[in-house]
């Protein structure tokens, strides 16, 4: 520790000479050339998706997303062309702030076994490649809940206390990664007065990578942890590293994290919990993102380059098979009711 006053007066010391002996010197190389970006994840129960967009140098502050309409974006399957997935147009209030634009299949989806290829090309660029498959599935054995409440300083609260039970597949690596998807309606109309079908309820939905747990296949252990560059494990993901071959059960906290619900209204929350398993490659792009995002500001730590399989571009194109299962209040949909889904962009 008492180094740490040394390291300060060095740092300001090279501070003062780089005042000093400013000088201005362009950077050239292969950084500054633009490529697509591409991020898809091949899930078997969607339609296949791919997001499209382009990188730009991190000198240019002005820099705004735009949609790119016109992408050549062709999907094979074990090498053999299936089609060229179609542009998917957003709402125009979010056509200049969205930063991927989404191309989808119009039939096709991911099966089992078979291996996809995504070729995309745009004028201006070099034509990006990328290739996965989709990993072996790990099914959920079983799946214990309870509930207890909790209380801050300013509502209470219900907390799901959540076991999840599976075995990991023996001799083959594995990868994982936990996600809650949250549902949520709400009624619109005044509850003082008797429940109304010409108020609609207001659906949300969104995803949460948020749990309460002490998990060390969730939490791993830092040993790094000086000056705060401990990285979270934002995207829930684990390798089966200590558990590989063996039965394993995650122990997790879900709180309710919205106001109560109120069934007469025909109010409701589903929360779906997935145990997705991932390929090498997208749990690779997820590991480095976050890294990357958690210490990109901190000048005293090592730059995190971010992991890609795209070839001639950047981006990922990986694969999940998700185990789910789903906790419920109320009920929806419901006949007679009047629901309005309130838009989320998600790829």
């Amino acid at each position: 520790m008492k180094r740490l006053p040394v390291y300060l007066h060095v740092m300001v010391l090279a501070a003062g000479f780089a005042v000093s002996c400013e000088k201005e010197i362009e950077f050239k190389g292969e950084a500054l050339d633009p490529k697509i970006v591409v991020y898809s994840v091949l899930d078997p129960d969607s339609i296949i998706t791919a997001g499209i967009s382009v990188s730009h140098p991190i000198f240019d502050p002005e820099y705004t997303y735009k949609q790119i309409v016109n992408a050549d974006v062709k999907l094979f399957e074990d090498g053999v062309f299936l089609e060229s997935l179609v542009y998917v147009p957003l709402d125009s209030g979010t056509l200049n702030i969205h930063p991927l634009s989404v191309y989808a299949s119009t039939s096709h989806k991911p099966v089992p076994g078979k291996h996809y290829r995504l070729e995309v090309s745009l004028n201006g660029y070099k034509k990006a490649v990328c290739e996965a498959s989709l990993p072996a599935p790990v099914d959920i054995i079983s799946v214990d809940t309870s509930t207890q409440r909790g209380n801050d300083s300013e509502r209470d609260y219900n907390v799901w206390n959540t076991r999840i039970r599976f075995r990991d597949p023996a001799g083959e690596e594995n990868f994982y990664r936990l996600i809650l998807r949250w549902s949520y309606g709400y009624y619109s109309g005044d509850k003082a007065l008797p429940y109304s079908a010409y108020f609609p309820v207001f659906v949300y939905i969104q995803e949460n990578s948020y749990v309460d747990t002490k998990d060390p296949l969730l939490v791993p252990a830092e040993e790094n942890s000086l000056f705060g560059t401990d990285v979270p494990n934002t995207y829930l993901i684990f390798s089966d590293e200590l558990i590989s071959g063996k039965e394993h059960e995650l122990v997790f906290n879900i709180p309710q994290i919205y106001q109560p619900i109120d069934t007469n209204y025909h109010e409701f929350m589903a929360i779906t919990v997935e145990l997705q398993s991932i390929s090498r490659d997208l749990y690779k792009y997820l590991l480095t993102y976050a890294a990357n995002s958690m210490l990109e500001d901190n000048f005293i730590s090592e730059p995190v380059m971010v992991y890609s399989n795209v070839e001639n571009g950047l981006g990922a194109f990986g694969a999940c098979v998700p185990s789910r299962f789903s906790i419920m209040e109320g009920s929806y949909p419901q006949v007679g009711v009047y629901y309005v889904i309130v838009p989320s962009y998600y790829l």
